[in-house]
């Protein structure tokens, strides 16, 4: 089978080394010249756009940085759903609106091919040791068609229901990353203030109900008081969140612990944050400028 991969940063970069790793014949392009070079040196053929990708490839699979990112390879700039042949499967594994998804899906119906919204969760990490949770909208049988190839990325793969049903999961489990990891940061906060050792704090709470997975993922970040850049930015999970919320106030609910969140994201946002680690929002709750 012959797959394409479109966008290597963070994720893809591991997801698409792991494509290689499986036997894939895998056709690869990115805005850096230097990622796909990297990735030829790994087994992959480079492309040298996504059209030339989309043109040799069975399952065309992109993950790309926001929702515009998303529309220009699949909608509009390089419009690979409109040119698309019978049969021919695209995946977006971004986090975009269900809206944005099913939109791609009817795009892709009306070209006789099939469209998946496939986001993922598990940070570079998972995606470079191929434990990805990979959350799944669409039709059934393309879904079946592409499994192995997902199950190459990712431990736990799951059809999660039809076109827009993978984009809705993924923003829940991001909704549930910014509260509990604004949480995280509070309760770490709380914890330095009143003299409680932080690594016996941690140690504690991987066997309490207050662990979570976001909080063994910020703890070390968040004692070390390393804020700075990273893979995980604020930008990105501002963005989820917004998504999160606009889903939200279109099924007439206020979630308020998400707006909450959401609303103090957007501040660090604006405090020049964005490619800040999520866990920098400790450095703001500690001045009581939120």
């Amino acid at each position: 089978m012959r797959v394409g991969y479109i966008g290597l940063g963070n994720m893809g970069n591991g997801m698409a080394s792991n494509l290689v790793k499986a036997g894939y014949e895998v056709f690869v392009w990115s805005r850096t010249s230097k990622k796909v070079e990297a990735m030829e040196k790994k087994g992959a053929v480079a492309c040298s756009s996504p059209i030339e990708v989309a043109s040799k490839v069975d399952i065309v699979m992109a993950c790309l940085i926001d929702e515009q990112a998303s529309r220009n390879i699949f909608l509009e700039k390089y419009a690979l759903i409109s040119n698309a042949r019978e049969g021919q499967i695209f995946v977006d594994h971004g986090t975009v609106s269900p809206d944005l998804s099913r939109t791609m899906y009817e795009s892709a119906i009306n070209k006789n091919a099939h469209f998946l919204d496939a986001p993922i969760s598990g940070g570079p990490d998972g995606a470079a040791k191929g434990t990805l949770a990979i959350m799944v909208g669409g039709d059934e049988d393309p879904f079946n068609y592409a499994k192995p190839v997902f199950e190459s990325m990712g431990k736990t793969v799951s059809h999660m229901g039809k076109s827009g049903a993978g984009a809705v999961t993924k923003i829940i489990n991001q909704l549930l990353v910014g509260v509990n990891g604004m949480a995280s940061c509070e309760a770490f906060l709380l914890a330095s203030k009143a003299g409680v050792d932080l690594n016996k704090l941690w140690g504690i709470l991987q066997g309490a109900w207050g662990g979570s997975t976001i909080l063994n993922r910020n703890a070390p970040y968040i004692i070390e008081k390393q804020f700075g850049p990273s893979s995980a930015p604020i930008r990105n999970m501002y963005k989820d969140m917004s998504i999160g919320m606009e889903v939200a106030r279109d099924l007439d609910l206020s979630l308020p612990t998400a707006k909450a969140a959401a609303a103090v994201f957007d501040y660090c946002k604006q405090k020049g944050l964005s490619l800040e680690d999520i866990t920098a929002l400790y450095q703001l709750i500690e001045k009581n400028e939120v």
